[in-house]
């Protein structure tokens, strides 16, 4: 079980399991801060953003039964928990018994005036510097720029994303991927690059700074993100307020800001196949592109506006 506060959580501490405890290191300090508010008589409000399911780690039956447990105990200890997407809040309110009156949905919200979609200008620039910074062979000027927010990590499917590439370079030769983030894979995510004779269509653009990962959804053609679980993955939603279209697989959160294939395209996850068709097939249809991008855009502004969402959440701590 893992949690965050706002836009910032998801770059925090970490929330995959881990190999030794069994948990989450998180979900630990989550437990230890509602025994200690109960024993100082303080109110705690928890923002879960990536629930874990614990009959999804490894652990003996026994520990995962005081665990279970403990989270049951240590949800009626809060007065509040916040959860960030649809399926976070049925796992706790199902799997763990979290009281439902006080379990409440609210989504992490983006800036949308940070992200909007690029005028012409002023993308065709952005689009001219990214090809500038990325090391390799130039792009091509008429690229099909298709880029990826992500740490370097497992949950991510970058793997996944890297197969698709390899199937969808040959039948688009005019696409170039970015993935723009860092991690602990970096060197094994070269590794396979190199493996797929795919250094002239893919780049790792590292981490940058949130004001530039700005530019580059603004500038992009398509947003993908290929991941295997998640909380909300709020890269996606930047991706789609800054009016891209986008393919992501179907975790966690992502139904909640894919509501409708009019505003994106949804994959199983670990299936490179499905994702390098749904990439080839908005790529070579640039007006379903067009399209969705501002419907994307419309659906981030009705449901994910970093404004109302701060404000449920201030109402929800003054209850």
């Amino acid at each position: 079980m893992g949690a965050g506060a706002g836009h910032r959580g998801r770059r925090g501490a970490s929330a995959e399991p881990d190999a030794t405890g069994g948990l989450p290191p998180v979900g630990k300090y989550q437990l230890l801060a509602a025994m200690l508010a109960r024993a100082a008589r303080r109110s705690l409000i928890v923002t879960h953003e990536l629930v874990v399911d614990l009959d999804e780690i490894a652990m003996p039956p026994a520990r995962r039964g005081f665990w279970r447990f403990a989270f049951r105990r240590y949800g009626r200890l809060a007065r509040v928990n916040i959860a960030c997407s649809r399926a976070n809040r049925e796992l706790l309110v199902g799997r763990y018994g979290f009281p439902a009156a006080s379990t409440p949905l609210i989504y992490n919200g983006v800036d949308l005036r940070r992200f909007a979609p690029l005028p012409g200008a002023e993308r065709d620039a952005a689009r001219q510097a990214i090809a500038a910074t990325v090391a390799g062979d130039p792009w091509p000027a008429d690229a099909l720029l298709v880029c990826t927010v992500a740490r370097l990590s497992v949950q991510k499917g970058l793997f996944d994303l890297l197969a698709a590439a390899a199937e969808v370079a040959p039948r688009c030769p005019r696409a170039r991927f970015a993935i723009v983030g860092d991690g602990e894979l970096r060197p094994q995510l070269e590794e396979r690059i190199a493996a797929l004779r795919l250094s002239s269509f893919v780049r790792l653009a590292g981490a940058l700074p949130q004001s530039e990962v700005a530019k580059w959804l603004g500038a992009a053609d398509l947003f993908v993100l290929p991941s295997h679980y998640e909380g909300l993955p709020l890269s996606l939603v930047e991706a789609m307020g800054a009016g891209c279209a986008v393919v992501a697989t179907v975790v966690g959160g992502v139904r909640d800001v894919i509501d409708d294939d009019r505003v994106g395209r949804v994959v199983p996850p670990k299936s490179p196949a499905a994702l390098a068709t749904a990439i080839a097939d908005l790529l070579a249809d640039p007006e379903t592109r067009q399209r969705m991008g501002a419907a994307a855009r419309q659906r981030v502004r009705s449901g994910f506006d970093a404004e109302t969402c701060y404000s449920r959440t201030v109402e929800t701590y003054g209850t």
